[in-house]
């Protein structure tokens, strides 16, 4: 994953946690401006419009799950104490998730969604 600068690293971790708590398709551009404390307009300076914020938050994301599950595997930890860990940090995603943010994800992000699922096969 590119190095993201620190600014627009918090902005997708905000954002992350926008969409975590609001679903998707609810939140548009002014309202994700607004919980993030920024106009519209700096926005924008990180992101092309919502679709491209989406793909971006689905990066991270992935790529935060990686990092994750493979220190988990650098432990070492036998099958299923590496199961229950992965199932510990899963469990903690889904408490925070809004119902609608994968029915969102898949019905109008679905780039996004088959990447993601692809990735978690992996």
């Amino acid at each position: 994953m590119e190095e993201l600068q620190e600014k627009e690293l918090r902005l997708l971790e905000n954002a992350t946690g926008v969409f975590m708590r609001f679903g998707i398709k609810s939140v548009n551009m002014d309202d994700m401006a607004r919980h993030l404390s920024m106009s519209k307009k700096t926005l924008y300076q990180y992101v092309k419009d919502k679709e491209d914020l989406v793909n971006k938050v689905i990066n991270l994301f992935i790529h935060n799950e990686n990092t994750y599950v493979n220190a988990i595997l650098e432990k070492q930890y036998d099958a299923i104490e590496e199961s229950l860990e992965i199932m510990k940090w899963v469990t903690g995603v889904l408490q925070n998730v809004h119902p609608s943010v994968l029915y969102d994800l898949h019905k109008y992000h679905p780039e996004a969604a088959k990447r993601m699922q692809e990735e978690q096969e992996k």
